[in-house]
């Protein structure tokens, strides 16, 4: 093999690799894209998740309170008697 034939297949590698290398690159970005659009929607329903629940847990104590009255003039009820 001569000299000039080396030259040639490494300059023939080093390009596949540098094609090879963009196209790992293009790849990472689409996966850090994809990533990123997973975490946003994820933390988007998080949230909505956790509205949910503190109106869920609002709606308990309200009802809670009724409950609380009730007993509390009941026992004032049966104090007086």
């Amino acid at each position: 093999m001569t000299d000039d034939n080396v030259v040639q297949r490494l300059e023939n590698e080093v390009r596949e690799l540098t094609i090879l290398n963009a196209d790992r690159v293009a790849l990472i970005q689409v996966l850090a894209s994809t990533i990123n659009e997973i975490e946003r929607s994820v933390a988007g329903h998080l949230n909505a998740m956790r509205g949910s629940i503190a109106q869920l847990n609002a709606g308990v104590e309200a009802r809670k309170q009724p409950e609380n009255e009730n007993a509390a003039t009941e026992n004032t009820e049966t104090d007086d008697e």
